[in-house]
């Protein structure tokens, strides 16, 4: 059965009632009782307007015109009472239907089908929760079908033959082919039947149609005393739709068991309960014995050969006679048997290894049922394959298709083995291999002791990361920085985007020339914030600090790596500067970088005072505390010119200019290298 969202919706947009109206519908139902006609009265197109149908009695018939037509019916129905609703044909024009089940208040949706029953009309079986009128729609699987239907509603019930749900309480049938009615009913029920076998004796076991046609879908089982399954068929090949047949030989004189159910297709049987007819016919009676000779067949890979079998009793060739074939126990078709008994079916070599082909007779009124085994011998004839690829080359992600010949030109793709080369990564869909890692890569078809092989470049897919270092770096505004890109895909495959795929998106005066930022005069003093964009994906963001061009731009601060002043040019990584930028830890007055220092203090406090010619009264102290090698917490200070700011670090934030921040952030102090006439505060993240 089938969703309701698409078809039912637009339907109910269409056909809107009003809860009045449909009140109005029920009580007529209830009162006039239901409407015995054969067939449709238009207008029907709404709840309200639904023609009555008689459970159990007359089909009716219908026709869905113009395109786009629906027609309601409405029909009374019994708490706890199972009901099977088919439309089948009806006239010259047949149609594609769809049949819907509406709740009493002709809105509410129940269930649904398009093509369970017979041919592409409608059938499925429901359950009544709560007594009342409930409503079937039929309309046109399109938009634009129209044709003929017939409409019948009956009710299911258990048969006579129950309770036979187990081997101990089976059924007995007779072996003449006289049919049994059975009713799969309630939902999951099991039918067990059982019969006399002589050994030696072909016998067919078949289920047929008892209600109307495509009613029941049933899946038919053979076990010998032992409970030893032995044959089972599920949809019936010679012509009877859903229903069931086994065509089985007696290996021994006994008693045999089949057992009948829903088809196993269903993961809930309740949409397919139902009547059938079940037959065992075989073992002589009044019939004639028959012989059915299949051949021995043989061919190439792709050939297309005939399939034949030769019926006749007493001798004589039967005419007329259908024979089933089955290649591995595969249906392969039927064919009539012609004026010699000869019947036959095309069948194409899907590949290599010989096979084993079973011909059935299912027998009739007139003659007993037989059947016959042969060998299909496939050769390789192939002397040399040819692979092709739909693409050479793709991107991660996408796709290629693999197309293999035979020397004389014949598709054989189906019969060989693909395979890429290892740590390719990707994926196989039959013939259809999906790229994953970035590289030339050999792919091979193997068929037998046959091969080819075929390059595949893959490229990198579209970026889902972009990265960009360095993240922190400082510079003068005489002065550039250069950026390096890399960018990777949902593969893992990492790669350097070319000048033309990244864009480049600053908050600066300067500007881009390929990967490389000039900055501009107003630049100086501040810091750029800088990210680049590939493939829609943007990067991580860089901070660019930049100072200006006058032999200025030295900065004193603490490294918390290693524990050590510095006066440098990158305060983001002290450390990084030159040895001349190092400020020795013993107290002491130095000249470092050209600027004289004071150091003071002692081990994990130390002070540091930059002794410049205007006498700025300056001192940046660091107390701090180790744990494990690594700087756990530190009380930073700084005063200049009387003003004191200062910074607490506990691992992993820093308390700073009156908030936290992720992170170490280290105070530092700014001034002019030649001379300095101004020692700055600042405080930056390291």
């Amino acid at each position: 059965m089938e969703g309701p969202e698409s078809r039912r919706d637009e339907r109910r947009r269409r056909l809107a009632v009003s809860p009045v109206t449909i009140t109005m519908c029920l009580c007529l139902a209830n009162l006039s009782g239901p409407c015995l006609a054969a067939h449709e009265t238009e207008p029907n197109d709404i709840a309200a307007l639904a023609n009555s149908v008689t459970v159990d009695g007359d089909a009716m018939v219908g026709q869905i015109a113009p395109a786009g037509d629906a027609d309601w019916y409405c029909f009374a129905a019994t708490a706890g009472t199972a009901y099977m609703l088919v439309t089948s044909g009806a006239g010259d024009t047949d149609m594609d239907t769809v049949l819907e089940l509406t709740d009493t208040d002709g809105l509410t949706w129940l269930a649904s089908d398009d093509d369970n029953g017979p041919d592409l009309y409608s059938a499925f079986a429901w359950q009544c929760p709560v007594s009342g009128v409930y409503y079937a729609t039929v309309m046109g699987c399109e938009s634009t079908d129209v044709g003929d239907y017939r409409l019948e509603i009956y009710s299911i019930s258990g048969d006579a033959y129950e309770s036979d749900d187990t081997m101990g309480t089976a059924t007995t049938i007779t072996t003449d082919g006289t049919g049994q009615d059975h009713t799969l009913y309630p939902s999951g029920d099991l039918d067990w039947l059982k019969f006399s076998a002589t050994a030696g004796t072909a016998y067919s076991i078949g289920t047929s149609q008892t209600g109307p046609p495509g009613s029941t879908d049933t899946h038919l089982f053979l076990y010998d005393a032992t409970a030893t399954q032995l044959r089972e068929s599920d949809d019936l090949v010679y012509g009877d739709d859903l229903y069931s047949r086994i065509d089985w030989t007696c290996p021994a004189d006994g008693t045999y068991w089949i057992l009948v159910r829903i088809s196993t297709f269903y993961t809930d049987p309740t949409p397919w309960m139902g009547p059938y007819t079940i037959s065992v016919s075989g073992g002589g009676g009044g019939a004639a014995a028959t012989t059915l000779v299949a051949d021995d067949v043989s061919g190439n890979v792709g050939q297309t050969v005939q399939l034949s079998a030769t019926l006749s009793s007493g001798g004589d060739p039967l005419a007329g006679k259908t024979v089933h074939f089955e290649v591995d126990g595969i249906d392969a078709g039927s064919g009539t048997t012609n004026a010699s008994g000869v019947a036959g079916v095309a069948y194409t070599i899907p590949g290599l290894g010989d096979r084993a082909v079973t011909a059935g007779f299912a027998g009739d009124a007139a003659y007993d049922p037989s059947s016959d085994g042969a060998t299909l011998t496939v050769t390789n004839s192939v002397s040399g394959i040819g692979l092709f690829l739909s693409r050479s080359e793709i991107a991660s992600g996408e796709s290629t298709t693999a197309t293999v010949v035979d020397a004389g030109g014949r598709i054989i793709t189906g019969a060989c083995n693909l395979f890429i080369q290892f740590g390719a990564g990707g994926w196989w869909d039959g013939a259809e291999y999906t790229g994953a890692k970035a590289g030339t890569w050999t792919v091979t078809a193997t068929y037998g002791p046959l091969g080819d092989t075929k390059p595949l470049t893959v490229t990198h897919g579209v970026a889902c990361g972009v990265d960009i270092s360095p993240d922190c770096s400082t510079i003068t505004t005489a002065g550039t920085q250069t950026y390096a890109v890399t960018a990777a895909d949902a593969q893992d495959n990492v790669w350097t985007p070319g000048a033309a795929d990244i864009t480049w998106t600053h908050d600066g005066g300067g500007a881009f020339a390929g990967s490389t930022y000039t900055p501009d005069a107003g630049d100086a003093g501040g810091i750029v914030d800088i990210y680049a964009t590939v493939d829609g994906v943007d990067s991580d963001h860089a901070a660019l600090a930049v100072n200006a061009d006058s032999g200025a731009g030295l900065t004193l601060a603490w490294d918390k790596d290693d524990r050590n002043f510095y006066l440098c040019q990158n305060p983001a990584n002290p450390q990084s500067a030159d040895v001349a930028g190092l400020i020795p830890a013993a107290n002491g007055t130095y000249t470092v970088n050209g600027v004289s220092v004071t150091v003071w203090g002692s081990a994990g406090n130390r002070a540091v005072t930059i002794n410049n010619s205007h006498h700025v009264v300056n001192s940046l102290q660091v107390r701090w505390f180790v744990r494990g090698g690594v700087v756990q917490c530190a009380f930073m200070y700084s005063t200049v010119c009387g003003g004191l700011k200062t910074a607490t670090y506990r691992a992993p934030t820093t308390y700073v200019d009156g908030e936290y921040r992720l992170g170490f952030w280290g105070l530092t102090h700014r001034l002019d290298a030649a001379d300095p006439s101004s020692i700055t505060y600042g405080a930056l993240q390291q």
